[in-house]
């Protein structure tokens, strides 16, 4: 009688063990599971923020380049401005057209940059706003155009654009790198 308890007592627990044992490795593959698939959608998140602010930010740079290429096109064709009366006018309408391109961009690139601080992104963020330093030493000639019929210089404009270039691949390299770290 008392090896029969003692067998019922023995299989309850071994029951009960066998019960907790798999409760446990329920709850740990669960738990790992849950945690993959939290790591799994913050990256998605981090990537389709990232891309958008990077959108943002490449049309803006666009904008900037075809701002320095305009200039760089007045600069080249100073020779007519002696025989085209309307040289001047013409120069400030073409660039002003460029100049409200870049204004508006200017409110997308403040968007990108926001999105890059949240992420952590501060040596992407860094770039980006060097970037926008350089918007503003090119932008200071527009409203000299008609008045004073000043353009920038042409050793201005290549400094101005190995800068631009430099920073933009900077940027781009920097962009790549958080994509593939962070978001990959």
């Amino acid at each position: 009688m008392a090896t029969e308890w003692i067998d019922i007592v023995d299989t309850t627990i071994k029951i009960g063990l066998g019960a907790i044992i798999t409760a446990l490795a329920s709850f740990s593959t669960t738990k790992f599971q849950n945690s993959k698939a939290v790591e799994k959608e913050s990256k998605q998140i981090k990537r389709e923020m990232l891309l958008v602010a990077v959108e943002k930010s490449d049309e803006y740079i666009q904008f900037l380049s075809e701002y320095f290429s305009r200039l760089a096109g007045l600069v080249d064709s100073l020779p007519k401005a002696n025989s085209e009366p309307d040289f001047w006018q013409e120069a400030e309408d073409w660039v002003k057209e460029i100049e409200e391109k870049v204004l508006n961009a200017r409110e997308n690139v403040y968007i990108a940059q926001s999105r890059l601080q949240l992420l952590g992104f501060t040596e992407v963020t860094t770039i980006l706003y060097s970037i926008r330093q350089l918007e503003v030493s090119i932008r200071q000639f527009y409203p000299n155009i008609k008045e004073q019929k000043k353009l920038p210089t042409s050793e201005f404009l290549d400094n101005w654009a190995n800068q631009f270039s430099n920073r933009k691949n900077a940027f781009q390299q920097q962009v790549s790198n958080e994509f593939h770290t962070h978001c990959v």
